[in-house]
């Protein structure tokens, strides 16, 4: 798996590409990466929410793709894995022929055991009462 992290019109530092790297290794377990490019940069003139992280993550089957924007590079970076593991887990799950709303099969409900000195007390008292 190759990891590939640039910026557009910036430099990016060797602890934002580590952190990148550590990131989008947890997105292996998903299947078989080829390539994922990340593409940092900043758009626009404020100073909250312009940081955008563009992410493709390249497999043997199709391409996944995500574009975050966040206050810096790092919670941008968190973002896209999320969004990007939420994707490839679905696909993952369909590929498999399993429905979004499968749940796991409950046994027969068994009632409670039911003691009968409590029963009796319980009626002995509304009778008295």
């Amino acid at each position: 798996m190759e990891i590939k992290v640039h910026g557009k019109h910036n430099h990016i530092s060797d602890s934002l590409e580590r952190f990148a790297a550590e990131k989008l290794s947890r997105l292996s377990k998903f299947g078989s990466i080829s390539l994922i490019d990340v593409e940092l940069y900043e758009e626009g003139r404020l100073k909250s929410e312009n940081h955008i992280a563009e992410v493709a993550v390249t497999t043997n089957g199709p391409s996944f793709r995500a574009k975050t924007c966040a206050p810096d590079h790092r919670a941008a970076i968190d973002i896209a894995v999320d969004r990007l593991s939420r994707q490839m887990s679905d696909f993952k799950r369909k590929t498999l022929g399993k429905p979004a709303h499968a749940r796991q099969a409950k046994g027969p409900a068994v009632p409670a055991p039911v003691d009968l000195a409590d029963l009796k007390t319980a009626e002995s008292t509304e009778v008295a009462g």
